[in-house]
Formats: C-alpha cells, sequence, structure tokens
C-alpha cells in the first residue's frame, strides 16, 4: 500500500541536461524515452546512458539521480576535426574518425581535408578505415598547426599516407607521425628547396633522412 506514496515522493519532475553546444536539448530528452510513471526509483542509468550515447555528436554521457525530483544528463559533446571527401558525398568526422553527419550541405573550409578510405565501410564503423582516417587527420593537424592553409591527406595506404598543401607533397611512413613531423621542422629552417613554381615535394619515409626536391 505505501508503493505508489513512495513512489510519488521520487517521480521525475524534472531533467537536467548539461555540456550541450550542438544537440538540442529537445534530442537528448527524446532518447531517454522516459514514460510518465517514471521515478528516480525505476529508471536504470546504464540503460539510460546506453540511449543518448547512440547519437552520432556525442562522445560520452553520465546520468545520475538528483534526489528528490531530478534526473541530471551530463553530455561530453563531439569535435567536428575533418571534411571526409568521397566521390558520391562529404562527411563530418571528429578526431577519432567517427562520423558526424554523412551529409554536409556545403565545404568546411575552416576544416582540412582527408580521401582515400572507404566511404560505406566508414559510415557502418569498421575499425580498419576509421583507424585510417584517424591517421589522416592527425597528420592534417600536425600540419594546421605549423604551415598555414587546408591539408588535404589522401589515407588510400594509411602506412604511406601522402598529404597535400599549397604546392607541396608531403609523403610519411609507417612510422609514428609526431617523429617524422619533428624530423621536417629540424630541418626547415635550412632547407634549400625552391617553391618559385609552388611545388615541392617532402619525403619523410625514411627514418635516418629528409628527401625534398622541387617538383617541376
Amino acid at each position: 500500500m505505501a508503493g505508489p506514496v513512495v513512489a510519488k515522493w521520487f517521480d521525475i519532475r524534472e531533467v537536467h541536461v548539461t555540456g550541450l553546444q550542438t544537440i538540442e536539448r529537445e534530442e537528448v530528452v527524446e532518447r531517454l524515452e522516459l514514460t510518465s510513471k517514471e521515478t528516480l526509483l525505476s529508471v536504470n542509468p546504464v540503460e539510460l546512458e546506453a540511449r543518448v550515447a547512440a547519437h552520432p555528436w556525442v562522445k560520452a554521457v553520465t546520468v545520475t539521480r538528483s534526489p528528490l525530483h531530478t534526473l541530471s544528463v551530463q553530455v561530453t559533446e563531439r569535435k567536428p576535426a575533418a571534411l571526409f571527401k568521397a566521390p558520391s558525398m562529404i562527411m563530418l568526422l571528429d578526431e577519432e574518425g567517427a562520423v558526424l553527419s554523412s551529409s554536409v550541405p556545403e565545404d568546411r573550409d575552416d576544416l582540412p581535408v582527408v580521401v582515400g578510405a572507404d566511404p560505406k565501410k566508414l559510415l557502418l564503423g569498421e575499425a580498419q578505415p576509421r583507424e585510417a582516417v584517424q591517421r589522416g587527420i592527425k597528420l592534417a593537424g600536425l600540419l594546421a598547426h605549423s604551415l598555414e592553409g587546408r591539408p588535404e591527406v589522401d589515407v588510400t595506404d594509411p602506412a604511406h599516407a601522402v598529404a597535400y598543401l599549397k604546392g607541396m607533397r608531403f609523403q610519411f611512413g609507417a612510422q609514428p607521425v609526431e617523429e617524422q613531423w619533428e624530423r621536417y621542422r629540424a630541418v626547415k629552417p635550412v632547407r634549400r628547396v625552391s617553391t618559385a613554381h609552388g611545388s615541392s615535394e617532402i619525403d619523410l619515409r625514411f627514418s635516418d633522412k629528409v628527401i625534398m626536391r622541387d617538383r617541376g
């Protein structure tokens, strides 16, 4: 007999959502799928987190009960890091290679470009193409941090990615990309490659050297 009375003490009257920048609050509330009979005692926070985490822009979510009548939802959103361009579509990716949108209406010239992975497998979240674009996004970030312009990285062969930036073509090997880039940065101040025609090639595939040449 006391059950309904006790449940009334813990009925959910407010859903407090924090951490949103791109996602609308209504989207989060809808994904919780709360019924009018739900209480803080009846809901399962783990299940609620799984529902919200299915949103493509959600990187992490924590659901907690805040007595007596509030359900608190803390969301960490994914942030756009690159565009993936394929012949039939343009996708918006975060730094982990997760697809935020498979239908980008216009070019985002503030973001680097990655090409070369299988778009269908990338949409399905398969590990191989996602790891490939992750490497491409990391490379693009290194280039953008040191040089002006918008990088484009081809990860058709992830172990030998090729990056393009303002007439320069960078070839990378299978070693950690940070080590290869630091090698280039070490010789950049004394480079003698002419860029008068806007085309030069930097080969970083070898662990003990940096090869620079004009491209025509």
